[in-house]
């Protein structure tokens, strides 16, 4: 699609994300930020709203937390044994002793042998749920003959379990016989169960 024409798509894109009020509209710049006090929350100062104080809602420090005085301490301190910043991804610039010191905190306090703490709820997911198996019906006649690793069979339809980029194991059942897929479903039921919670 030539520059233009993708300029015009997403002008008209923006313009109707305006018309219906749900355009994210000017970033709004937090020049200060103030402490939860008494009774009340922290309060967060914006650029150009001079000395006016505003409620942050869309913060994962809902708690005010990140506020707070020994949390604060225990950041600089962390900062003058390590240096500030991770510098990249756990992956890249290695384990430090404050991962393994909170995994088995963390372990001990949901009673669990051992734990793994991520970098954002996106790696979780994707160094966890995604490697993990997960069903998708292959329907017969047209998608299973082309499908990597299943033979080509017109009779039969499959239940293929994925990883992130590959079939682990396939399944091939009987084509309209809702019977003969339930039963499949029930003996992959009791291979894998999996349970998330936040």
């Amino acid at each position: 699609m030539p520059i233009d024409r993708m300029t015009a798509a997403l002008a008209a894109h923006v313009a109707q994300l305006e018309d219906a009020g749900t355009a994210k509209g000017a970033e709004s710049v937090v020049t200060k930020a103030h402490p939860p006090t008494a009774g009340r929350g922290p309060r967060f100062n914006l650029e150009g709203e001079g000395e006016r104080e505003f409620i942050r809602m869309n913060s994962n420090s809902y708690l005010g937390l990140s506020l707070r005085p020994d949390i604060i301490a225990a950041e600089e301190g962390g900062a003058a044994r390590f240096g500030a910043g991770p510098g990249a991804v756990r992956f890249i610039s290695g384990t430090y002793e404050p991962h393994v010191a909170l995994e088995k905190k963390l372990a001990g306090f949901h009673g669990r042998e051992a734990g793994m703490i991520f970098s954002a709820a996106y790696a979780t997911i994707m160094g966890t749920i995604g490697p993990t198996l997960l069903v998708a019906v292959v329907a017969p006649l047209n998608t299973a003959p082309n499908t990597p690793g299943m033979p080509s069979n017109q009779g039969s339809a499959a239940i293929l379990f994925l990883s992130t980029c590959m079939i682990i194991v396939g399944y091939s059942f009987t084509a309209g016989d809702s019977v003969n897929l339930s039963n499949k479903f029930e003996n992959a039921n009791r291979t894998l169960q999996l349970q998330t919670n936040d």
